[in-house]
């Protein structure tokens, strides 16, 4: 490695450190003890600029407290836990400068494993399970942009519903769509180009072409001169 390239590595390595040096600084560990939980979390202590309609957890007064859209004091970032006071796991998860961010789990009292939601920029995004107090899988389902989407199924009840934007179904969004349209006299997408396939393989009073007429013009001259 020449004395360039040498030098722009240590001045990487340098800047590195010193990025995380100023982080680790502003980063303070904080422990709230209740007569209920243990929770360790870190705050960092600059301020930061937030994000109209985003859920932001921040600290103040000796106490956790959340907002949309702004924060009133250091905002949580890095590793969460909480324990009862039995020191048993409650929940544990991860902070991005206010904003829950990945993977976060909590627990029942009694120490079974109680539900696991994804977070992305503060809002829930992903798969989603609840377990009951005995460790059965109670639901399932998956989040898009803080709201239900798609299927989720209570696995005790056996019951299963459809979210799709604004609207809960209790059957499957296409049936409910076909019914709809049926009872509106509407034509399916499928049904339309189907037709037209068909009507392409049949089509009506379509002209010979030049040769059918050239050979059937000679066909009917030699008949002509057979019978005279």
């Amino acid at each position: 490695m020449n004395k360039q390239g040498v030098f722009i590595y240590t001045a990487i390595a340098i800047a590195a450190c010193l990025c995380i040096s100023f982080t680790n600084d502003y980063l303070q560990k904080r422990v709230i003890r209740t007569q209920q939980y243990d929770i360790h979390f870190y705050i960092y202590s600059k301020d930061r600029t937030t994000e109209r309609g985003r859920h932001y957890y921040w600290y103040r007064s000796g106490e956790i407290q959340d907002s949309y859209g702004s924060a009133g004091g250091p905002v949580l970032h890095d590793a969460y836990i909480k324990h009862y006071a039995s020191k048993k796991l409650a929940e544990k998860g991860q902070f991005y400068y206010g904003l829950k961010t990945g993977l976060w789990k909590s627990w029942h009292p009694n120490g079974s494993y109680y539900q696991e939601t994804h977070y992305r920029d503060g809002r829930k995004a992903g798969a989603f399970k609840e377990f009951d107090s005995e460790g059965d899988l109670l639901i399932t389902g998956t989040y898009r942009g803080n709201k239900k989407a798609g299927k989720w199924i209570n696995h005790q009840l056996n019951d299963t519903t459809w979210y799709q934007g604004d609207r809960v179904f209790k059957e499957r969004p296409s049936l409910v769509k076909k019914r709809e349209d049926s009872i509106a006299g509407k034509v399916s997408l499928w049904k339309k180009i189907f037709k037209k396939k068909d009507s392409l393989a049949t089509p009506k009073n379509k002209r010979p072409s030049f040769f059918k007429r050239l050979f059937g013009k000679k066909s009917d001259t030699i008949n002509t001169k057979k019978k005279q």
